[in-house]
């Protein structure tokens, strides 16, 4: 569901997800733009504007991309003719909160035309999540999450391909790639050019929370190539988890889910249907499926856990871990984790 869409001459902008999100240590909400043009001619973006509200209408803060930052956020700063473009928000926000509205303004075509907006009011993502705990042990670096340049964040999920694979939004927003490091930052021995070159190489992969694995695969195998998937078939309708490799999704309770996957064939220890308790070992850390090297891939689901459609993720809040650098959350709610950050978990 789009939250809300304004039209000015034959462009339209929608906003996605309908709930967004916003990151509590840099104020950056995830949230998507969707800008359909119906012309028979490209439009132009010409300026992006950001405006966040108090609680009595007043504009309490005001963010701008234009000129030569509009190249960073798409190369061609253009909507095709009868066709659409995702704009992926730019900006973070020193006042952005929970409940909070902010208004996106995008001014098209000629300098002094009217804009579009779309209106979003981001919620409390840590709201309802089970107990987490990061499901590696000792030094871990979050190789890359969801900041506003991640892979996982800048995922164009639109096209043939998506189409084929009945994929109508990101359904990796919020993964978190995470690998084990040494004190140097280090991710493996030597040159790396092999899985077991890796530190993490075939190490536990625990439950982040008690839970029932409700999906399960342990046949795929590690790609041994590093920066390849040379034994990953590809995208796969009748399988559309494959490019996770060997995977486990366990539902914590009613429509909260974490999925672990990229694990070592031949390492899960659990089986569909059983129960696991949190901290319980449920694999090892592979190469499988669409993985270029020797990683975890963690998601938080909510909603319909299984697949590659209509599926929602948010961010994952953990406890038990120190942050390398100091900074840390409230505990009852827990650690709220992003690229680049090095963890020391329990």
């Amino acid at each position: 569901m789009w939250l809300t869409m304004a039209v000015a001459a034959q462009v339209s902008v929608a906003a996605t997800p309908d709930r967004v999100c916003v990151d509590p240590r840099t104020g950056y909400p995830n949230v998507d733009f969707i800008l359909a043009n119906k012309a028979d001619k490209p439009v132009a973006i010409t300026e992006i504007r950001g405006l966040v509200f108090s609680s009595d209408g007043a504009v309490i803060e005001r963010r701008l991309v234009w000129q030569d930052s509009l190249k960073a956020i798409r190369p061609d700063s253009t909507v095709p003719a009868h066709g659409s473009a995702v704009v992926f928000n730019p900006m973070p926000f020193n006042n952005a909160a929970p409940g909070r509205r902010m208004r996106f303004e995008f001014d098209l075509g000629e300098p002094g035309s009217a804009p579009v907006a779309v209106e979003i009011t981001p919620i409390d993502c840590a709201a309802g999540q089970p107990r987490l705990v990061l499901p590696l042990k000792g030094r871990v670096l979050v190789y890359d999450g969801y900041d506003a340049l991640s892979h996982h964040r800048r995922s164009d999920y639109r096209g043939s391909l998506a189409d084929e694979m009945s994929i109508t939004g990101n359904f990796q927003r919020f993964g978190i790639d995470l690998v084990v490091v040494d004190r140097a930052g280090r991710l493996w021995r030597g040159d790396g050019k092999r899985t077991s070159d890796w530190l993490g190489w075939g190490q536990p992969v625990r439950a982040a929370a008690s839970g029932t694995v409700v999906a399960m695969h342990d046949g795929q195998p590690d790609n041994v190539a590093i920066n390849t998937v040379d034994k990953w078939g590809g995208p796969n309708k009748q399988d559309p988890m494959s490019s996770y490799g060997n995977y486990a999704l366990i539902e914590h309770r009613s429509g909260e889910f974490t999925l672990y996957g990229h694990m070592r064939q031949g390492s899960l220890k659990v089986k569909q249907g059983q129960l696991v308790r949190v901290g319980q070992t449920i694999g090892g850390i592979g190469n499988s499926g669409a993985s270029g090297g020797v990683h975890l891939h963690w998601e938080r689901r909510r909603g319909r856990g299984f697949g590659l459609s209509n599926i929602e993720t948010q961010p994952a809040y953990v406890h038990g871990v120190q942050l390398v650098g100091g900074r840390t959350n409230k505990a009852s709610v827990g650690l709220a984790i992003d690229t680049g950050d090095v963890l020391i978990a329990q």
